[in-house]
C-alpha cells in the first residue's frame, strides 16, 4: 500500500510539473557512504525479441554511463542495486476546431460547423530505483515522456533514462 501511494504521488507530481525528473531520497540512508553499483535486471533478457534486446542493451549502457559519470564504480559486490521500469501507453486525443466556413459548403448549408479529428501518440513513465544491499529503497527517480512526430521511441527512452540516472546526486567529497 505504501508503494502504491508513493507511485500515485509521483504521477500527480509529473502531471503538474511537465517533463522534469521527479526524485525521492530516503532520508534514513546516508548517500555519501555508497561507492559502487550494479544494474539488476528484473526480467529475462533472453526472452526479449532481437529489437528489444538491442534497445535494452542501449538503455543499460546509458544507466551505466550515468552512474559512472557521477563517480560510482560498477562492482559484482555493490553497495547499490539499480533497476528500471518503463511504462508505455498509446493514447488518443480528440480535437475540435471551429470551421470558419460553417454553415455553407459546396452543396449549400452544412449542419456541421466544427472539424473533429483524433491524434494518437505514445506517452509513458520511466522509473529508476536505487536500493541498498538490504533491498531498501535509497532513491527513486522518474520522468514522464511523450513521443512526438519525427522522434523515435527508442531514442526518447534512452535520453530520458540517461537524464534520470544523471540526476542521482554524486558522491560528496570528504
Amino acid at each position: 500500500m505504501r508503494n502504491t501511494s508513493f507511485y500515485v504521488w509521483i504521477i500527480l507530481l509529473m502531471a503538474c510539473g511537465g517533463t522534469r525528473v521527479v526524485s525521492f531520497y530516503n532520508p534514513t540512508y546516508e548517500r555519501n557512504k555508497y561507492k559502487s553499483f550494479t544494474i539488476r535486471e528484473n526480467y529475462d533478457h533472453d526472452k526479449l525479441s532481437r529489437e528489444h534486446q538491442k534497445l535494452d542493451s542501449l538503455i543499460l549502457d546509458e544507466v551505466r554511463k550515468g552512474f559512472l559519470s557521477l563517480g560510482y564504480k560498477e562492482s559484482s559486490l555493490p553497495d547499490l542495486y539499480v533497476t528500471f521500469q518503463i511504462n508505455l501507453n498509446t493514447t488518443s486525443e480528440t480535437h475540435t476546431e471551429r470551421n470558419y466556413y460553417s454553415g455553407y459548403n459546396y452543396y449549400g448549408y452544412s449542419p456541421y460547423p466544427y472539424n473533429i479529428y483524433t491524434t494518437n501518440y505514445k506517452e509513458g513513465v520511466v522509473i529508476l530505483e536505487v536500493r541498498n544491499d538490504n533491498n531498501k529503497l535509497v532513491w527513486q527517480g522518474s520522468k514522464d515522456f511523450k513521443v512526438k512526430k519525427g522522434k523515435e521511441t527508442s531514442e526518447l527512452l534512452i535520453e530520458t533514462i540517461g537524464e534520470i540516472a544523471r540526476s542521482f546526486k554524486p558522491l560528496k567529497q570528504l
